[in-house]
Formats: C-alpha cells, sequence, structure tokens
C-alpha cells in the first residue's frame, strides 16, 4: 500500500510538471525560478496552496507562496523548497539581540 502511495504521489508531481511545462509555465521571479508545481499564473500551478505572488521589494523582485506568505527561496530538490522564515526570542536573558532573528531554513512541503 505505501509503494503505491509512493507511486500515485509521484506520477502525480511528473503529470503536473510536464502539464506545467507544455503550456508554457517556465516561470522565473527575482533570480528565484518557480519550480513546478508551484507556479506564478493561472493554470501553472497545482492548486491554490502551489500559487505563488511575486512581489515588489526594496532588495527587487521576490516570489512568496500565497498560502502560507513565506518567501520562496528556490528548489531544493524535485519534492522540496527552500523558504525564508524567522525566529523571534522572547524573555531570552541569554541572547544579546533581544528583537526578532532571521534565518533560512529548508522546509519540504508535500
Amino acid at each position: 500500500m505505501g509503494f503505491h502511495l509512493i507511486l500515485l504521489l509521484w506520477l502525480l508531481q511528473t503529470a503536473a510538471s510536464q502539464e506545467a511545462n507544455e503550456i508554457g509555465c517556465e516561470e522565473i521571479c527575482g533570480n528565484v525560478t518557480i519550480p513546478s508545481p508551484f507556479g506564478i499564473e493561472p493554470g501553472c500551478h497545482l492548486n491554490s496552496w502551489f500559487r505563488v505572488t511575486c512581489i515588489e521589494t526594496v532588495d527587487g523582485r521576490k516570489p512568496f507562496i500565497s498560502s502560507i506568505g513565506l518567501e520562496l527561496l528556490g528548489s531544493y530538490t524535485d519534492a522540496a523548497v527552500m523558504v525564508n522564515t524567522s525566529v523571534t526570542y522572547h524573555n531570552c536573558s541569554d541572547k544579546v539581540n533581544k528583537g526578532n532573528a532571521a534565518y533560512n531554513q529548508d522546509a519540504e512541503i508535500r
């Protein structure tokens, strides 16, 4: 059963990737290539969870995953992307910076 589920997920991603490439969904936002099944244009993302919004910032255009509001940094593998998220320190007397500290973290979105 587990093998069939993995195979089904792989087939769905492959089909979505092929369909996106067939309709001309090679998309770039800033210096980030948007990997399938993500996409900016209608019909170029698998569903609303994979929709990317390209936003103009003071540092140039940056892609954000619309459903979770995190910046898409790039593709890590065929099954994972990198996003930018932050950490907040609260009541940590041993931390010099008691404000927000940003760091990059790999996160798999499945």
